[in-house]
């Protein structure tokens, strides 16, 4: 199973990219042809790099947890498919996100459940233990004190949701908010749990979806700088 499946928005990416820079008439010299090809071929390498499986608990990864103050590795959760939660206690749209966990976790017992927060600095092992009594969860809250999400899987927006099965392979990654639906979805197909849920997707989460794609990231960056490189070739030449 690949950790980052090739999908459309990479693939989009790339041929908006195209579009912008090399068939572009104001931009049709060499030397810009040759740098976007360079721009091109160093996305292509980011967006494929971490394409192999990843198995998590093949490494002496460990959480602090706010029920204890206890490190706790992750491979404690092995033999069952696991939901990790990536939050922080001051992310809106995460506190939106334990809703939705809450309403499958209620649902099921054939998987189990687990939140960390990324910001070691301002959450504390007690905010995180309030934030778990407000919302009546009963699974186990953490701290990501040693950075590895963001580190290792790119972890730039929060809440972000990864799917471990029963081994510790990473199957799947959301970023951004993620509904009730579309992470039954994924457990039917990908581990076999069926979940009766029904849910209209928001235009909320669609929205917190696109942001946190990062071919849409990529894509509204180059667009965004091209506009200022032509901006700013256009005052060159005027002034010549």
């Amino acid at each position: 199973m690949k950790l980052f499946p090739p999908s459309y928005s990479y693939h989009i990416t790339i041929y908006t990219l195209k579009i912008i820079f090399l068939e572009n008439e104001e931009h049709n010299n060499i030397f810009m042809k040759n740098i976007m090809n360079l721009v091109l071929i160093f996305l292509i390498i980011l967006l494929t790099s971490k394409a192999n499986s990843y198995n998590l608990y093949e490494f002496d990864y460990t959480f602090t947890s706010s029920s204890n103050s206890e490190k706790i590795e992750y491979a404690t959760y092995q033999g069952k498919p696991l939901l990790i939660d990536i939050f922080a206690t001051w992310c809106e749209p995460c506190k939106t996100e334990i809703l939705h966990l809450k309403e499958i976790h209620d649902k099921t017992s054939d998987i189990s459940f687990l939140s960390i927060s990324i910001d070691f600095i301002s959450d504390t092992l007690q905010k995180l233990e309030n934030f778990k009594e407000e919302f009546e969860v009963d699974w186990e809250f953490g701290l990501d004190h040693n950075d590895i999400f963001s580190q290792n899987f790119n972890i730039t927006v929060i809440p972000s949701l990864l799917l471990l099965d029963e081994t510790g392979e990473i199957i799947h990654i959301w970023r951004g908010l993620t509904s009730v639906d579309e992470i039954s979805s994924k457990l039917q197909s990908e581990l076999g749990i069926s979940i009766d849920v029904i849910e209209n997707q928001d235009i909320s989460i669609l929205i917190n979806r696109l942001i946190g794609n990062i071919g849409f990231q990529i894509t509204m960056g180059v667009i965004i700088l091209s506009s200022v490189y032509m901006y700013v070739s256009r005052k060159f030449v005027n002034q010549i």
